[in-house]
This record gives structure tokens, C-alpha cells and sequence, in this order.
């Protein structure tokens, strides 16, 4: 069985658009999404911590998401849909089916947040 993170969904764009609020890795998010999967499958928990070390408030974040169970002929396989993200145990931010992630704006900033 594999794993992924869905692909083209409102999700995860919203779930790009905070990991690169953020993160200061200097990896692109499109090289270590498989790998943020296989994390969630080998640890058994639909999230992964994204350190203090790599994020620009200096705290721990839990990127967490939502397990399905897809199937295709003789395979099954997990997807990942982005839901939250969580810092000191407080949801920050929340996936909201309403708003237009590919037109979202960063709050106090200027500029378009782009990925």
C-alpha cells in the first residue's frame, strides 16, 4: 500500500499556501511532499511536525490532515487532504471549503502569496 497527498485540490493548495507562510526550509514543498506521506504512513498519524528550527514564528507546527482509503482495481492506497494546521496544541489555521485558495491573500500583508 502507498501513500500520497491528493494532488489538485483545493486542499492542498491551501495546505501549500500555509506550509510556505510558514517554513523557512529551503527544500520546495514539491520535492518532500512524498515524503511528508511516507512520514504519516510509517508513524501511523495523519500529521507531521514541521520543527521550530524551520518555521518563522519559532514554533513547532503540526501540519495535520485526513486519512481516506482509496481504492483502484487490486490497489488500495491512502490520501492525505490537508485540514489544519495546529502550534502549542491551538489550531491556527483551518481548511475552509468557502474560500478561494487560489485568490488568497495573506492578512497584513500587501502582496499575494504565491507558491
Amino acid at each position: 500500500m502507498y501513500a500520497q497527498i491528493a494532488y489538485h485540490r483545493p486542499e492542498t493548495v491551501a495546505f501549500e499556501k500555509y506550509y510556505y507562510e510558514l517554513s523557512t526550509y529551503p527544500v520546495p514543498l514539491e520535492y518532500i511532499k512524498e515524503r511528508f506521506a511516507k512520514t504519516m504512513e510509517r508513524t501511523k498519524r495523519p500529521a507531521f511536525l514541521l520543527p521550530a528550527k524551520y518555521s518563522k514564528n519559532s514554533k513547532d507546527n503540526w501540519f495535520v490532515f485526513k486519512l481516506h482509503l482509496k481504492s483502484e482495481g487490486h490497489s488500495k492506497y491512502h490520501v492525505y487532504y490537508f485540514d489544519r494546521v495546529v502550534t502549542d496544541k491551538i489550531p491556527q489555521w483551518q481548511y475552509d471549503p468557502e474560500k478561494d485558495y487560489d485568490r488568497w491573500w495573506v492578512e497584513g500583508k500587501n502582496k499575494r502569496l504565491t507558491v
